[in-house]
């Protein structure tokens, strides 16, 4: 199972290091995170805000956004039988 995680790219992308941690995120994870990019998910003034597997953060600043990821990842991985 994928880590889900919807953002704004309207809001978002303003913040160059959001966006930065997210592509990171993708290139060390790229079978574990399904990314969905949205125009409007009406949290401009909570930018940067995603969804991460339904669990919403706004105000996300990139370590979050990296610990998030990495928590959920982790979990999955340990899930799978060896």
């Amino acid at each position: 199972m994928t880590v889900q995680l919807v953002f704004c790219s309207n809001c978002a992308c303003l913040e160059s290091a959001f966006c930065a941690m997210l592509r990171q995120m993708q290139q060390t994870y790229p079978d574990q995170i399904g990314v969905v990019e949205l125009d409007c998910m009406a949290a401009c003034d909570m930018a940067p805000a995603v969804l991460i597997d339904g669990a919403y953060y706004p105000g996300i600043s990139p370590a979050d956004l990296q610990t998030q990821i990495e928590q959920r990842v982790g979990a999955e991985l340990a899930d799978v039988p060896a």
